[in-house]
């Protein structure tokens, strides 16, 4: 809601909350990346016909031998991207300044929320099918989510690869702001004697 102002408040306590799921993202990131790693390892074994005591020697040394593959549904702009780059950060809008950028310009949040909406799209068939639902059932999900008025406003990607040079002049007065107050806290933080000792003579 644009003509929706939240308080500083407000967004601390959404920033505390989202604290615990950027943790399970990062153990998700990590299953990920052992799968990929377990699955190459038995495409190795097969190829060279490795036996099991030569598999399970390989595998303590990759620091896999008690490993399980896990399965795992990613959901990624990737699968929907029409060039197909090597990270998600290059179809992001607002992935600069640490990945924060999309805090400077609406513009930029809505277009990585077109991203991942149409990336969801993109999954629901055949994940829903990995997972056993009959295709009239998938059907009638598709069919709801495309007649949602969000599939409409959703349907373009407005920018990737965005950067501070895409902001305009209302996003690059908030960085100037954010940075000013930036700069207050490492002053204060590497001169506190000198802010309290003339606070004191001031008083």
């Amino acid at each position: 809601d644009p003509d929706e102002c939240p308080t500083w408040l407000a967004g601390v306590r959404r920033a505390m909350s989202v604290l615990p799921t950027q943790a399970l993202q990062d153990d998700l990131r990590e299953v990920e990346e052992i799968n990929e790693r377990l699955d190459r390892l038995a495409q190795l074994a097969e190829k060279h016909g490795l036996d099991r005591a030569a598999h399970d020697e390989i595998a303590e040394a990759l620091g896999l031998l008690d490993k399980e593959r896990v399965d795992v549904e990613v959901i990624s702009p990737l699968e929907v991207a029409e060039d197909r780059p090597r990270d998600v950060s290059e179809l992001l809008a607002g992935d600069f300044i640490g990945a924060f950028g999309g805090f400077l310009s609406r513009d930029l949040r809505a277009s990585d929320f077109r991203l991942g909406w149409r990336s969801a799209r993109s999954w629901v068939r055949g994940g829903l099918h990995r997972h056993g639902v009959d295709a009239d059932a998938i059907d009638a999900v598709e069919a709801r989510i495309d007649s949602h008025p969000l599939s409409e406003e959703f349907s373009d990607v407005d920018a990737g690869g965005a950067g501070i040079e895409d902001l305009g002049l209302q996003g690059r007065f908030r960085l100037a702001r954010l940075a000013g107050r930036i700069g207050r806290i490492l002053v204060g933080a590497a001169t506190p004697d000198v802010i309290q000792r003339s606070g004191s003579e001031g008083s």
